[in-house]
């Protein structure tokens, strides 16, 4: 693709749905494997986009599909508060 093929095609498309076609070609040409844990860094990286954009791109294919978007939920620390920072709060009375 040349320079002013690539300007037209960034500019009738958003970046999102760009890596979502690549993505899809990815998966369809093998190069991503069915039950392959797919890292947005890792897309991000190969596509030289942010990962705003390749989140973006999962949500929609995960729509259609084609990949399952799996949230994992990571339990909070305790906090212990410094007085200065946790002054006038319940937990800073009681400690």
């Amino acid at each position: 693709m040349d320079g002013q093929a690539a300007i037209a095609l960034v500019r009738t498309a958003s970046l999102s749905s760009l890596v979502e076609a690549e993505v899809m070609r990815l998966i369809l040409s093998g190069d991503l494997q069915a039950g392959q844990q797919i890292k947005e860094i890792s897309i991000a990286t190969r596509l030289g986009v942010g990962r705003s954009s390749v989140r973006e791109a999962l949500r929609s294919l995960e729509a259609f599909g084609l990949v399952r978007i799996e949230h994992r939920a990571l339990p909070l620390e305790e906090l212990k508060c410094h007085q200065s920072f946790c002054a006038g709060s319940p937990s800073a009375s009681a400690a």
